[in-house]
């Protein structure tokens, strides 16, 4: 059977048909992933200089700002890239999720907090009653959002094959014998307190870490109960 008869063959029609079909899905899938992948590094680098800019959360980490009365958090990537937010990894999305929705309630909270203040000051009898619980909340959120920030930041640079660190480093410890890291907000904050009051001991294996005490257990469950955030 020459090469002719071949071709025109049923048979071997239906087969070529069906390699270009396979070619077809195939050379599809192919453009499709590429795409896919190209639309994940697009969110991931927007979201990460988004993530980065909030630099009021570093600063407010190392105790550098008082309880702010303006809008803190920009979101423009994060409304731009929603669509693309459902193509990362399950713990990507459930991070961006987390951060940004409490980031948007902070927000408005601050700034009925500025409005308040600012009715308050218009009337010469006028007291701000809850001025000072308010700015708990705020500051106790910030503390919470500088946490999320950093190990969200962390978890996207990871995957952008960037220079980057474990975002559990700063985990909360919970049990006896667990670490915090020196640069964890609560450390950063309350540090010298926390052990002189005999809740945190010094890492012998780690000078970065300090190890939470059965006395400092007690501590962290109630903080934790107070701060639903850590």
């Amino acid at each position: 059977m020459n090469w002719t008869e071949i071709l025109s063959n049923p048979i071997t029609g239906n087969i070529l048909l069906l390699l270009a079909a396979i070619i077809g899905v195939l050379g599809s899938y192919s453009i499709y992933k590429i795409r896919l992948n190209d639309r994940r590094k697009s969110a991931r680098r927007a979201l990460t200089a988004e993530l980065e800019s909030m630099s009021i959360l570093t600063q407010w980490a190392e105790g550098m700002y008082d309880v702010p009365t303006q809008r803190l958090f920009p979101t423009v990537a994060y409304e731009a890239h929603l669509e693309n937010i459902g193509f990362l990894s399950d713990e990507e999305a459930e991070k961006l999720t987390s951060f940004y929705s409490q980031a948007i309630i902070l927000d408005d909270l601050v700034e009925l907090h500025r409005e308040t203040i600012r009715t308050a000051s218009m009337r010469s009898n006028a007291y701000d009653t809850g001025k000072q619980n308010r700015e708990e909340i705020i500051r106790s959120r910030l503390d919470s959002l500088a946490i999320e920030r950093w190990q969200t930041l962390q978890l996207l640079k990871n995957k952008l094959g960037e220079p980057s660190e474990p975002p559990e480093k700063l985990d909360l410890p919970k049990v006896e014998g667990e670490s915090i890291y020196i640069k964890h907000p609560i450390f950063q904050k309350y540090g010298e307190m926390l052990v002189s009051k005999g809740y945190l001991e010094p890492d012998p294996q780690s000078p970065e870490y300090y190890l939470l005490t059965g006395k400092g257990e007690n501590w962290i469950a109630d903080v934790a109960e107070e701060e639903p955030g850590f």
